[in-house]
């Protein structure tokens, strides 16, 4: 009881507590999808952890937010708060967070389209899982790097990269690490013309998928497959999968899978001459593809209405800290005096 009251031995502890149970929260809270309130609990987790210098907190709390304004749309910031991780980590001397939060800044390039900084970063990433022997990450950069240099037209490179990715993905039986890879080869060799070796690599992709019990990744390897069986010029056995594909889809509501199904399938009736079942399935491609934008458009205002109403708080929580920062400098200050005087 002496010990609990008495100067920074329960201070400090508490405010490592405190952050950490705002930084978990900020966690779930993203999880859940309550976006504005996971940034909150983090924003309120770095503020703790700046107050008591305990910067082991920092990384994650910067990752969730990261994580939260990419789900948001809004990819300048996140790449801020990526870096930030990155920065932590460093200083903390966690090479491995550094290096999974590189990741997440290639990623971002990714998302932006710039596939040159996105080898960049799943570069700078592979090196560092390598020299930690990091197997699981060696293959997740491999993989990344592959796909970099491919959609940069170094196709040659990316294959080499790739397969590297792929033995260390079997040796370490990861399921979710071979579909990856699986599925960025296999569209390598159909970019390449080669739709035979890339129906190898979807069908094995697919064989990976249902070990892992992932609706949306089975639905897209199901269209790989379809799409394979296109190029191979064989329309029944494509429509066959992409059927499938679009049963599955519509299952487990995944509209965006629906709609290239329906103009896949079109192709398929196309090229056995059904004229008039390509066109019903190309009208719901349009129809489908129409609802789609519209609803993802409403998503969009919707996550910008999140992000002022998150910004607001954040600064109306900034303003509160600072006016309770002075409150308290004025009380000690007074206190002060006051022992002075006595």
């Amino acid at each position: 009881p002496i010990l609990s009251k008495e100067g920074d031995f329960v201070e400090t502890p508490y405010k490592k507590g405190l952050a950490e149970s705002m930084r978990t929260l900020g966690m779930l809270k993203m999880y859940e999808g309550e976006y504005d309130q996971a940034m909150l609990a983090c924003s309120v987790a770095l503020d703790l952890a700046e107050d008591a210098g305990l910067q082991e907190v920092k990384p994650s709390a910067y990752n969730t937010i990261a994580t939260v304004y990419r789900q948001l749309g809004d990819l300048s910031t996140s790449l801020e708060y990526f870096v930030k991780q990155q920065l932590a980590s460093e200083q903390l001397g966690d090479r491995l967070d550094a290096a999974k939060a590189t990741v997440g800044i290639g990623v971002i390039y990714f998302d932006m389209e710039d596939y040159a900084k996105f080898l960049d970063s799943s570069e700078q990433s592979l090196a560092i899982f390598r020299e930690l022997d990091e197997k699981y990450w060696i293959s997740l950069a491999l993989n990344n790097t592959s796909f970099a240099l491919f959609k940069l037209g170094r196709q040659s490179e990316a294959l080499q990269r790739g397969q590297e990715g792929l033995e260390i993905s079997r040796a370490i039986n990861d399921p979710r690490g071979l579909r990856r890879i699986l599925t960025t080869l296999g569209e390598i060799h159909l970019d390449m013309g080669e739709a035979q070796k890339a129906l190898e690599y979807f069908t094995d992709a697919l064989a990976q998928v249902q070990l892992t019990e992932e609706p949306d990744l089975a639905n897209d390897a199901l269209m790989l497959v379809g799409q394979a069986y296109i190029r191979l010029q064989q329309p029944e056995l494509a429509r066959q999968q992409l059927l499938d594909a679009l049963k599955h889809a519509s299952r487990y509501k995944l509209r965006r899978n629906m709609y290239d199904c329906h103009r896949l399938l079109s192709e398929t009736y196309k090229e056995s001459g059904d004229y008039s079942e390509a066109l019903k399935h190309y009208e719901l491609y349009h129809h489908i593809k129409e609802s789609v934008f519209s609803e993802e458009n409403a998503q969009k205002l919707q996550n910008l209405e999140v992000l002022h109403r998150t910004q607001k708080a954040l600064q109306e929580a900034e303003y509160f800290s600072k006016q309770y920062e002075r409150s308290r400098q004025f009380n000690e200050q007074l206190e002060s005096e006051v022992q002075k005087r006595t």
